[in-house]
């Protein structure tokens, strides 16, 4: 889980356990992030989990 303090979201329809249900959607982040006290850049969307966050040092190098 991370933390934000800003992120614009959409509510979208999924399907859980074969059932819909409705959730809501990160579209864009606004603002800091952080993951275990360290800033982040989270990634909207990524084909894989690793790939949606990135530290703010390893994204500067």
């Amino acid at each position: 889980m991370i933390f934000t303090n800003g992120a614009f979201v959409s509510p979208g329809k999924v399907i859980v356990n074969g059932r819909e249900a409705w959730c809501w959607i990160v579209e864009s982040f606004e603002g800091d992030s952080f993951y275990d006290g360290e800033e982040i850049l989270p990634i909207e969307n990524s084909y894989n989990k690793e790939n949606l966050l990135k530290l703010i040092e390893d994204a500067e190098e």
